[in-house]
């Protein structure tokens, strides 16, 4: 079975690896590293946050793992 794009059914993916920095607030910034789908065709990326950093952003964000949602 061929992966495909979710925005736009491009069978055009190439995985690479990445490093990400997710900021949740002015002062909240975690460091990931793994690795990232991208889109040649439309630039669409997926990242999985690996479980180590997964931790740190629930535990600064009060520890119940849930995030508000941005509008």
């Amino acid at each position: 079975m061929t992966k495909t794009c979710h925005q736009c059914g491009s069978t055009e993916l190439t995985e690479l690896d990445a490093e990400v920095a997710i900021r949740c607030d002015k002062d909240t910034q975690v460091y990931t590293f793994g690795k990232a789908t991208l889109c040649s065709r439309c630039g669409f990326a997926e990242y999985l946050i690996p479980e180590a950093a997964l931790a740190q952003l629930r535990q600064r964000r009060g520890g119940n793992g849930h995030f508000p949602r941005q509008s």
